[in-house]
C-alpha cells in the first residue's frame, strides 16, 4: 500500500489503440479498454479497492468525464467554462474514497488540474485560524452530481481539519463550504488564502494517470473552451479506498449512502 502522505503522482500508460469521438452527453456506456486500464493500474500501484456511488454516474465504477454544455457554469465535473473550484473529492460523504485516480485519453492544454497540499497549506495559517479549522464549524451540502435527478440537497457541519495516525487530513470544498460563526468564516478567508499561495497545475496529457490522495491533497480544474466537435478533452475516473464500508451500505463495489 502507498503511504497516506502521498499527494499526487503522475504515471504514463501508453495508448496503443484509436480513442473514440469524445461524447458530449451522459449517460455514456461504451466500453473502451482504457476502462479496463484503469482498473488494474490502481491495483497494481496498491491503492485500494474500487469503489462507486449509487448516486452518481449511475454506480459507474469507472467514471467518464467530459465537457456537457448544459454544465458549462456549473461545480461539477463536467463543466468547462467555470473554474472548478478547489475541493476534497466527495468532501460531504462520510465514505469519501482515499484516492482519485484520472487517466486523460484526450487533453487541452488550456485544462489545468490544479491542486494543493495540505502539508503546504497548515504553516501558512495564522495560529487561531488552524484552531478554528479542526472544529465543526462548517457547513457543506451535497454535490450536484449527487443530485442529476432531483434529490434534495442538504447541508451538514464538519471540520475541516482533521488527525489521523499519518497526520493531519484536509476535508474542504471551496464553492459549496461556509463558516457558521465569524471565527469559522474569518478561518475560512484564511483558508482560502494560504491554498492561494501554494496551489500548482498540471496539463494532464493523452496517457497520462494523475492519482489524488483525497485525504492530503485538494484538486479543481480551470477553465477551457470546448467544442462540443468530437475532439474535447476526455478523462476517465476511478475512485479507490482502503478502509472498509459498513456492509448495509455496500452492493458488491457501489457505495449506497441515503443522506437524511
Amino acid at each position: 500500500m502507498h503511504a497516506k502522505r502521498t499527494t499526487v503522482t503522475l504515471s504514463r500508460q501508453p495508448i496503443l489503440w484509436d480513442v473514440p469521438s469524445t461524447p458530449t452527453e451522459y449517460p455514456y456506456t461504451q466500453k473502451i479498454a482504457a476502462t479496463q486500464d484503469l482498473i488494474y493500474y490502481a491495483a497494481e500501484n496498491g491503492y485500494g479497492v474500487p469503489v462507486s456511488y449509487k448516486q452518481e454516474h449511475n454506480g459507474s465504477i469507472v467514471q467518464n468525464l467530459f465537457p456537457i454544455k448544459r454544465h458549462e457554469q456549473e461545480q461539477i465535473s463536467s463543466s468547462s467554462k467555470a473554474e472548478l473550484a478547489l475541493h476534497t473529492e466527495l468532501a460531504f460523504h462520510p465514505h469519501r474514497p482515499a484516492y482519485v485516480h484520472l487517466m486523460c485519453l484526450r487533453g487541452d492544454e488550456a485544462a489545468h488540474t490544479t491542486y494543493a497540499t495540505v502539508d503546504e497549506i497548515i504553516p501558512l495559517l495564522p495560529k487561531d485560524a488552524r484552531a478554528t479549522l479542526y472544529m465543526p464549524l462548517f457547513k457543506t451540502t451535497i454535490d450536484l452530481s449527487f443530485r442529476e435527478n432531483g434529490e434534495e440537497d442538504i447541508e451538514l457541519l464538519m471540520p475541516i481539519l482533521s488527525h489521523s495516525s499519518d497526520g493531519t487530513i484536509i476535508t474542504y470544498d471551496q464553492a459549496l463550504m461556509s463558516g457558521i460563526s465569524k471565527e469559522a468564516v474569518d478561518a475560512l478567508k484564511a483558508l482560502e488564502t494560504a491554498v492561494s499561495r501554494c496551489t500548482k497545475a498540471i496539463v494532464l496529457r493523452q496517457g497520462d494517470i494523475l492519482t489524488i490522495n483525497n485525504q492530503t491533497t485538494i484538486h479543481g480544474r480551470r477553465p477551457f473552451t470546448p467544442r462540443y466537435d468530437g475532439t474535447d478533452r476526455w478523462l476517465q475516473r476511478l475512485l479507490t479506498r482502503v478502509n472498509d464500508v459498513p456492509e448495509d451500505e455496500l452492493d458488491e463495489f457501489v457505495i449506497t449512502t441515503v443522506f437524511k
